[in-house]
């Protein structure tokens, strides 16, 4: 009875992590492989008897664990070394710890801001977003920096990465004078995401239309704003 009341309680704590694993894979981007989609899906299927089920249990764990990695190396560029792409996206939940940047006088377009040479837009004027803070951040081994903007009562999060553009899954939602963009959810919730001068850039902008939040991202300001 009591080796019975331990395999119920062992299958329970197995049958527990299987499940979180399950809701990793279903907030992910992008979904599993289809193999392994469906191999989750048969153990959520009604259990077999007890023995059975045991024997399965390895199996099913491997599965949704080479599911979880699978999908975490899609948000790791080169798979393996700096900052994925949602943890860069996460910066935008952060408070602002600087002074709104102001604008640069010789090019109205531009805050005075930047990384790495690759400014910041000053949208105030074009499209009535005013910068109202910026935070510097370091996430993988690369810096990051933020600016915070805000239009009536909704906020925007631009944030800028240092080195080489991080790896994006997903085809892209839309190309503009040569530039690919592409939506993707994350943790953060769905950003934008596209590559200046090499550097990725990502807006996070809750409330705001994708063609409005598209409109931001292409701006070039007359030429102002370097891609």
């Amino acid at each position: 009875m009591d080796e019975e009341r331990i395999d119920r309680d062992e299958l329970a704590r197995r049958l527990d992590a299987q499940e979180r694993a399950r809701e990793i894979v279903a907030r992910a981007a992008v979904p599993a492989p289809t193999h392994l989609r469906t191999r989750i899906e048969e153990l959520s299927a009604p259990s077999p008897p007890r023995r059975a089920r045991r024997r399965a249990f390895a199996g099913g764990l491997a599965a949704a664990a080479i599911a979880v990695a699978a999908l975490l190396v899609l948000f790791l560029p080169g798979g393996a070394a700096g900052p994925g792409l949602a943890e860069a996206a996460g910066l935008a939940r952060l408070p602002a710890t600087g002074s709104a940047p102001a604008a640069r006088p010789d090019a109205p377009a531009l805050l005075a801001a930047d990384l790495d040479g690759v400014a910041f837009p000053d949208w105030a004027a074009e499209f009535g977003w005013e910068a109202t803070g910026i935070r510097r951040d370091e996430v993988g081994g690369r810096r990051a920096v933020t600016v915070f903007y805000a239009k009536e009562a909704r906020r925007l999060a631009y944030t800028i990465v240092s080195g080489d553009a991080l790896s994006v899954p997903g085809e892209p939602d839309a190309t503009i004078e040569g530039v690919e963009f592409r939506f993707v959810v994350t943790d953060a919730g769905e950003v934008l995401t596209w590559e200046r001068e090499g550097r990725t850039c990502i807006i996070s902008a809750p409330g705001t239309p994708r063609a409005k939040a598209l409109d931001l991202a292409a701006w070039r300001g007359a030429g102002a704003v370097g891609f």
